[in-house]
């Protein structure tokens, strides 16, 4: 039997806090699904943004 692990477990750690981004925690078990994940919501005042302005033309993953 394969271990379940919570999204949280898989969440990196490099990210720090942010004002402007909300966190929710989903969790699922339904129609044969079943699973959790955290979704970051990237918000401005509170509210959800429409457009996120990337002002970079790099993008670094896992340190490449």
């Amino acid at each position: 039997m394969v271990a379940k692990k919570k999204a949280a477990e898989l969440k990196s750690y490099y990210w720090t806090e942010n004002a402007n981004i909300r966190e929710e925690s989903i969790e699922f078990d339904e129609s044969g699904y079943i699973g959790n994940a955290i979704v970051g919501i990237v918000e401005q005042n509170g509210i959800p943004v429409e457009k996120v302005d990337v002002h970079s033309n790099e993008t670094n993953v896992n340190g490449q």
